[in-house]
């Protein structure tokens, strides 16, 4: 899979090159998604919820915190996906990201950390930190909501 994916998103931040805008008595009011919370991360990609087989998304932020783009940089099945750390960090360095958050979801439903969620979260922000694009939070999707593995 390469490139970017829209999945069901209650926003339309995914790899948009200019914020959406809205007109209110012919004056235009531009708008951006920012991800100043574990909270907001995780309602960006909500959706993922209701997948059956696992996703890694990345949610790319510049030094403001606006969402940069959403890719999809994974799939998997029901038990798990591999993270492809190369993909992570050339698609942050060609936006010029300041940092990413990983999300991924579980399709049992269970948004708590698995020992191997928690030992590849310090792998990958380990060599981002290293290559100046660093690992922010890494969150996981559940049924009834999320969890954060707590790099912020």
């Amino acid at each position: 899979m390469s490139g970017s994916v829209t999945l069901d998103c209650p926003c339309s931040c995914h790899t948009n090159p200019s914020p959406p805008s809205t007109e209110i008595d012919g004056s235009t009011f531009r708008y951006q998604a920012y991800v100043r919370s574990r909270s907001d991360a995780a309602t960006l990609v909500s959706s993922l919820s209701r997948e059956t087989n696992e996703w890694l998304l990345a949610i790319y932020v510049d030094r403001n915190l606006a969402v940069l783009s959403i890719d999809a940089i994974a799939r998997g099945d029901v038990s798990g996906c591999e993270v492809p750390l190369w993909k992570l960090i050339h698609r942050g360095k060609s936006l010029d990201a300041a940092g990413f958050i990983l999300v991924h979801n579980h399709p049992s439903g269970d948004p708590t950390p698995s020992s191997s969620d928690i030992s590849a979260t310090r792998k990958v922000a380990h060599v981002s930190r290293e290559l100046d694009v660093p690992l922010l939070d890494h969150i996981i999707i559940g049924d009834t909501g999320f969890s954060s593995i707590g790099i912020w």
